[in-house]
């Protein structure tokens, strides 16, 4: 067996048949983190003419020396309970980076460590790979943050995820919360448009998730960072931007003709004869309907009279890439959450990615404490609202080269970080 190196246009290609893939490990992420410094690396172990591991590689230059943190994004591409190939591969991969002046391997392996359900509960059913964790600390890795519940390392650890394979369209939505299903149902009565954004429509998106950004206290990227997501990432296939979008004169007009055809059927069943049970519940039923019917038009009625024409309220970020869809980023604005659009949006892209043929939606992170008290878990409550269930990641790993050089780049962060701090 020898590592190699691959073309960043035939990595993709080269390593789609191993195991792990994911939108991390791919020439395009390479491509894109080139604009924020990293410098992409692509590797392979070659056995016989054959490709069996493979990693993209990010190196980041510390300011002050010739020296480089090297970061696997969701790596390695590998069957981990292959031990003698995890050894010779991580032999391969650190000799490689001492000879381009690494001092740090940072992996976080796309690899699960114990089944959970919808709850968070571990599933007692055997499944573990504790002796893939062991085994990468007795290969000179450190488990870093170890069995973390929230957002200490580069990626998230604990991700929720709904399985689509086997299951219609049908099944997968009988799975969805009874107020998923109420409120996915709005989507015509507020004339909720579901679509992807074009290029010179980035603009739309960005100020989504501006105003998101702000409302929940995370530093959001760049429109410039936006596009060249889509440059590097959309023509293979693998990045699409999607909106709800709704026309408020529109939909006032829709929900106005709703309410005004539900009282129309409400008078004609009370001119009917009212002693046959049959019809009695039917009024009921018509009432309670056009109840609801009124409230939503308050609510339009609402909107409308403070906006006119064409708005996009949520957005979500989606990317798909080997048997899986990856809603990675999502946004709202807060001022229109009555029309429950991000409900609606992620319900139409369910079905979308179904028909497309993926067998996972991933709505991706979430933290591992689940109690009630934690300020988090409204996140792990509506992604689980679509059914589901939690899955959680071995975690963050560390293999230190220079010990020296690791030391001086973290006082050099920290009195980065401290200066930042200054500045502001």
């Amino acid at each position: 067996m020898k590592l190699i190196t691959i073309d960043a246009r035939e990595f993709n290609e080269k390593t789609k048949h191993l195991p792990c893939i994911n939108f991390h490990q791919t020439a395009n992420w390479g491509k894109l983190k080139s604009y924020t410094g990293w410098i992409a690396h692509h590797v392979a172990l070659e056995d016989d003419g054959k490709i069996v591991a493979a990693s993209l590689l990010l190196a980041k230059k510390t300011p002050l020396f010739n020296s480089y943190l090297f970061y696997a994004p969701r790596g390695f591409l590998i069957d981990f309970n292959d031990k003698e190939l995890l050894k010779t591969f991580t032999k391969e991969v650190i000799t490689y980076i001492k000879a381009h002046h690494g001092f740090e391997l940072m992996i976080d392996p796309y690899l699960e460590y114990k089944h959970h359900d919808i709850e968070g509960n571990t599933i007692d059913d055997g499944f573990d790979n504790q002796s893939v964790i062991d085994e990468l600390k007795e290969l000179g890795f450190t488990h870093h943050n170890g069995f973390n519940l929230y957002n200490e390392n580069l990626q998230p650890r604990w991700i929720y995820v709904l399985e689509l394979k086997d299951k219609d369209e049908k099944a997968i939505v009988k799975d969805f919360k009874n107020e998923v299903k109420r409120r996915a149902k709005k989507k015509d009565l507020f004339k909720i448009t579901c679509r992807e954004l074009k290029k010179d429509e980035i603009h739309l998106y960005k100020e989504v998730m501006k105003h998101t950004a702000d409302r929940r206290g995370f530093l959001d990227r760049s429109e410039l960072y936006y596009e060249h997501m889509y440059e590097t990432m959309h023509d293979d296939g693998i990045l699409r931007y999607f909106v709800a979008e709704i026309d408020f004169d529109e939909a006032l007009l829709n929900v106005k003709a709703t309410v005004d055809a539900s009282k129309a059927k409400l008078e004609a069943l009370k001119a009917k004869e009212t002693q046959f049970t049959k019809t009695k519940n039917e009024i009921k039923e018509e009432e309670i309907r056009l109840k609801s019917y009124q409230k939503d038009y308050d609510i339009i009625k609402h909107y409308a009279d403070e906006n006119s024409g064409k708005q996009v309220i949520s957005g979500i970020t989606l990317l798909t890439y080997g048997n899986e869809a990856v809603q990675l980023l999502a946004g709202n604005y807060q001022e229109f959450e009555a029309l429950y659009s991000s409900t609606i949006l992620i319900t139409e892209l369910i079905k979308m990615i179904k028909k497309e043929g993926y067998d996972y939606y991933n709505f991706y992170g979430i933290t591992g404490d689940f109690s009630k008290d934690n300020p988090l878990v409204g996140l792990y409550t509506f992604k689980k609202s679509f059914g589901g269930h939690v899955v959680e990641l071995v975690g963050e790993f560390e293999y230190v080269i220079s010990k020296p050089m690791k030391s001086l780049y973290e006082i050099g962060i920290k009195c980065y970080n401290a200066v930042k701090k200054v500045r502001r």
